[in-house]
């Protein structure tokens, strides 16, 4: 009998350990957790800042495209006066000036479509990374939530099966503060057998 308590005291303790482990398994995943979603929310929040430049820089450059127009209309409205008090030499340099100023207009409009193209897919790109790494965030969330479950459910059938070895070994349940008392010897057990006789 003493032997039988002895092996299920040595049993007791390596349930113990095995608690211990779990959750220092625990632990260290809900580390690794906690670091993963610290870098998937600073990646998503580059991200959103990336977007917002780009859109920035479209619209800066939507600016300066009207404020250009604007300003070639005006010198052209300039153009025409001269034309109407000079004659027909300033008729021939305003449609020369006018040339210049439409190539200007037009390798701009180019420059300009260009760069929306560009703007366009950048944004399509961030928005599918963004897409990207919010599924990996649930996924990663999801899977944190199935481990804590199943660690859980561990612990308690661990704590169960440890109640229940204390029971067989002590006849009762130990408090945490029995449970922090020394074990004793053969010959402790022996006098508490005889004494549960």
């Amino acid at each position: 009998m003493i032997l039988n308590q002895q092996q299920l005291e040595e049993k007791s303790g390596q349930l113990e350990k095995q608690v211990e482990k779990t959750k220092r398994v625990l632990t260290q995943t809900t580390k690794d957790y906690l670091v993963l979603r610290h870098k998937s929310q600073e990646s998503e929040r580059l991200a959103h800042e990336e977007i917002f430049q780009v859109k920035q820089k479209c619209e800066n450059l939507v600016t300066e495209k009207t404020k250009l127009t604007e300003k070639v209309h005006e010198e052209t409205q300039a153009l025409r006066e001269v034309v109407r008090e000079e004659g027909n030499h300033a008729v021939l340099e305003f449609r020369n000036q006018a040339l210049s100023r439409e190539r200007d207009l037009l390798i701009l409009k180019e420059q300009y479509a260009a760069m929306q193209e560009a703007c366009t897919k950048r944004i399509q790109d961030l928005q599918v990374r963004l897409t990207k790494l919010r599924s990996r965030y649930q996924s990663l969330d999801k899977r944190r939530a199935m481990e804590m479950e199943g660690f859980t459910r561990d612990l308690a059938g661990l704590k169960r099966y440890l109640q229940k070895l204390e029971v067989i070994i002590y006849g009762k349940s130990l408090t945490a503060q029995e449970r922090q008392v020394p074990r004793y010897g053969a010959s402790y057990w022996a006098v508490v057998a005889k004494s549960n006789e």
